[in-house]
């Protein structure tokens, strides 16, 4: 639950830092290197990747049985060496 936490406020932060600073860049002039365009690009790239994040925080997946008995004896194994 710790993790599903983390990850959220991760991804609902990083959304609202994008989000900000590509209205910040939006409102900048014209240069002529296009920095600010080429930049707020890269911002609304990372939203979309914090979007995925904040979904898979929110939904609720749970493992496969067989994948939990393969972690049972991968722990076991490693306590036993």
């Amino acid at each position: 639950m710790l993790n599903r936490t983390i990850t959220l406020v991760v991804a609902i932060a990083t959304l609202t830092s994008n989000g900000l600073t590509s209205l910040l860049f939006a409102q900048l002039p014209d240069d002529t290197y296009h920095l600010a365009s080429n930049f707020s690009w890269y911002l609304h790239f990372a939203n979309i990747l914090s979007i995925f994040g904040f979904i898979g925080a929110v939904r609720v997946c749970y493992p496969s049985p067989p994948n939990i008995n393969l972690l049972t004896r991968i722990r076991s194994n490693m306590h036993s060496a």
